[in-house]
């Protein structure tokens, strides 16, 4: 099994200029380990298999708004993969049963309380709980993605549902790298690989 990870970031739309050149690079050599049809999971509610459209003017692009919108997650992890054959899952923290074979492109952010001008300011217990979800990505087990849920939602972490997911739905331990860490925009970004063995 393989596994990527990206951030739900808007600015990784098209429509909104692609993202910073070393995010997006690094989003695209994560994306390039993952073979075959790829399931998008992204935090939304209720869980379930989406359909939509990618519509970015929620985040001030131009254009018509789409009478079918996919939550950010989902539509992050839409335009990065493209052409290539995807399905799109929402998941609200539950387990789910993934389609055998899939690779799987998870799609969260961490804390949005990095900085002064965070989504949600400045808060000193947001590096910490980032710091933990690095070294769960760098150590390449599921399981230490199990982030506590109500620390997390106090951290704005938009990603907490998604992650929780994989720890309950994702079995065994996977060669990691994390490919990208950082607060560009107060809100944690990570982007890592896990090819199982």
């Amino acid at each position: 099994m393989r596994i990527a990870f990206v951030p739900s970031a808007p600015l990784l739309l098209a429509a909104l200029g692609g993202g910073p050149d070393d995010l997006r690079s690094a989003c695209q050599q994560a994306i390039s380990v993952l073979e075959g049809e790829v399931v998008v999971l992204g935090g939304a509610t209720p869980t379930g298999w989406r359909s939509g459209q990618v519509d970015a003017t929620p985040w001030g692009a131009r254009g018509v708004a789409a009478a079918d919108p996919l939550p950010l997650p989902l539509a992050v992890g839409a335009a990065l993969l493209g052409d290539r054959p995807h399905r799109l899952l929402a998941v609200d923290g539950s387990p789910v049963v993934l389609p055998p074979g899939a690779a799987v492109l998870v799609v969260g952010d961490g804390t949005a309380k990095r900085t002064e001008k965070a989504p949600g300011h400045f808060d000193p217990r947001a590096v910490a709980v980032d710091d933990a979800l690095l070294a769960a990505l760098r150590r390449g087990v599921p399981q230490d993605l199990a982030l506590d849920g109500v620390l997390s939602r106090e951290l704005m972490v938009e990603g907490v549902d998604v992650w929780r997911t994989v720890a309950g739905t994702v079995d065994g331990t996977f060669a990691a790298e994390v490919l990208y860490a950082d607060a560009p925009f107060g809100v944690g970004y990570a982007v890592a690989t896990w090819i199982g063995s």
